[in-house]
């Protein structure tokens, strides 16, 4: 027997020098994957070590080195028992992690009150896209921050029952979310404006769809915008005031009304620069040469240098120059601005022209009275007087929806996603567009179009969930939570089976239970993961569903008698 072909594989397969090898890659691919872990990412170190497929493959190596190491010790003797059930333990372990690895899950579950679920949102990334035929949704596995699509690394995903193939090819981890209009027929005129600042890192678009709810928008609190089918009528009250700027005296002001435009300026010595500061106390500077007897429109008011001297005096009661040095130099300014209420949020109206589709009319009011109006068109803008705020029309249809979009972000922060287009047989490529979590994104081509979304996947469990109370008791004299207390009812329609059951802090509650689930693992545990202090209508709890459980407690029980057999028992026989 010991000189057949089959003894010399399982000693083969059971040398001593095979389980060092196998023993050493294996702690250094945990080292590895530990380091990983820690300056970088678990999802990293998992699809890397622990769940890459040459990881199992190396499990599964020292498995059979394990089962031959026994066989070697054939026939077994008593002084075998620690040793065989050390081994055995331990094949028994690796298989349980295989089975939960495969076939058991984990995942958070979102509730309301009273409202049943059975979607568990898991921590693998897919890419959903939609068949154009049926309506269906089919998944692919793909992680586009551990695969990541590059111009010279595409990755191409098919769509079902079609010709054309979905190409991703650029990532970006830093995605954000911006406002778009879709050309539709049978819609409403839609618009999307744009505005800028220079204390705004990024413009902020703003889009509004006349005759729904989204014709009109709050700008943070500092006005308000309103996309009307006419402008209402207005009063219009402008302010004018003059005065003479000095670089060695103080201004001079011209009669004016009690109200004044809230302008100050200041002439630099040698009188070639004039520095305005605006009501918002925004300065800003013009060279006197290049701007002497022109007007410049600064936010919503009118600035005019209608003279200058080097070197004013007066002669004759009118002003004159002495002399073409800047001995005392001076301008005279005229400025125009709407007269503004401070008791009311200033108001911007926006509306079709009625005898040109192309253009747009607008007008700028504060409690009642306007300060600026004009038409706009595409690419055009405007100062809006809300500090140095200026608003440009990107987009005018007039028949649109509005949808949302991922574009990258000029900052670091976002969410990742990636760049994809859709292609045919012959090559024809469609517009890309980027594809980010929680969105559905369609990519149009000549031969149709596709919808496609990326984020975490969803698990379907096999049964209902409702929560039917969440509670957050606290401790005495605090706001510290003391428990977490959820109430579940839980419905299965394939065999009738109804339960009630509850989840505390580390007490999770279980489904279908049983004492015999409970022992083999094929039991679902539901306990506490987030909660909203705001919400108490809603929780999130974690869902665990182990079938391993019972093989990889069993494997460590097996480890503990094995070792404790060879190193005690063993030694008082």
């Amino acid at each position: 027997m010991r000189n057949s072909p089959v003894w010399k594989l399982v000693c083969l397969f059971g040398s001593l020098k095979l389980a060092i090898i196998l023993l050493a890659i294996l702690a250094a691919a945990c080292a590895v994957a530990t380091f990983t872990e820690s300056n970088f990412s678990t999802k990293l170190a998992e699809a890397t070590i622990y769940k890459a497929p040459w990881f199992t493959c190396w499990l599964a190596l020292l498995c059979t080195n394990l089962l031959a190491v026994t066989l070697t010790r054939w026939p077994w003797q008593r002084k075998h028992i620690g040793f065989i059930t050390t081994h055995f333990g331990i094949i028994t372990l690796l298989v349980g992690a295989l089975i939960g690895s495969i076939w058991g899950f984990e995942g958070n579950v979102v509730l309301q009150i009273d409202v049943p679920t059975n979607q568990v949102i898991t921590g693998h990334n897919v890419v959903q896209v939609e068949g154009p035929n049926d309506g269906r949704l089919y998944w692919t596995a793909f992680d586009a921050e551990m695969t990541p699509p590059s111009p010279g690394q595409l990755r191409r995903f098919p769509v079902p029952d079609t010709s054309l193939t979905i190409v991703a090819n650029d990532l970006s981890t830093s995605l954000c979310r911006e406002p778009a209009l879709l050309a539709v027929s049978d819609a409403s005129p839609a618009i999307l404006l744009e505005f800028s600042s220079s204390m705004a890192a990024i413009p902020i678009r703003v889009p509004l769809l006349l005759g729904s709810s989204s014709q009109k928008f709050d700008f943070f609190r500092l006005a308000k915008i309103l996309f009307l089918p006419k402008l209402p009528e207005r009063r219009s009250r402008i302010i004018s005031e003059s005065y003479m700027v000095f670089s060695y005296y103080p201004p001079i002001r011209g009669e004016t009304s009690k109200e004044n435009t809230g302008w100050e300026a200041v002439l630099n010595p040698d009188g070639s620069v004039l520095t305005l500061i605006s009501p918002a106390n925004q300065p800003k500077t013009l060279k006197v040469s290049e701007h002497l007897g022109h007007s410049v429109q600064i936010d919503s008011s009118t600035i005019c240098v209608e003279a200058f001297w080097p070197d004013f005096k007066i002669c004759n009661g009118k002003p004159t120059s002495a002399s073409q040095l800047p001995k005392n130099p001076a301008v005279l300014l005229r400025i125009s601005a709407p007269l503004k209420s401070s008791s009311y949020l200033p108001l911007l109206e926006i509306a079709p022209h009625s005898d040109n589709e192309h253009i747009l009319c607008y007008q700028l009011s504060r409690g009642g009275d306007v300060y600026a109006s004009g038409r706009l068109g595409l690419g055009a803008f405007f100062h809006t007087g809300w500090g140095d705020w200026k608003a440009k029309l990107l987009e005018f249809l007039p028949s649109a929806s509005l949808i949302s979009r991922f574009i990258p972000s000029p900052t670091s922060t976002g969410v990742t996603g990636f760049q994809a287009y859709l292609q045919s047989k012959d090559g024809l490529r469609g517009p890309s567009a980027w594809v980010g979590p929680g969105v559905a994104t369609t990519l149009l081509h000549r031969d149709g179009f596709i919808r496609i979304a990326y984020g975490l996947s969803m698990h379907r469990l096999p049964f209902n969930i409702r929560l039917r109370s969440f509670t957050v008791p606290r401790y005495e004299g605090t706001d510290i939570p003391s428990n977490y207390i959820s109430l579940l009812d839980f419905h299965d329609d394939r065999t009738g089976t109804h339960k009630q059951a509850t989840s505390r802090m580390n007490h999770p509650a279980s489904f279908p239970g049983g004492w015999w689930r409970t022992l083999t693992g094929w039991n679902y545990k539901f306990s506490q993961a987030q909660w909203d202090p705001t919400n108490l209508r809603e929780t999130t709890l974690q869902v665990l569903y182990d079938p391993g459980w019972l093989f990889k407690w069993s494997g460590s029980f097996a480890i503990c008698v094995g070792i404790f057999t060879m190193f005690y028992l063993t030694r008082t026989q």
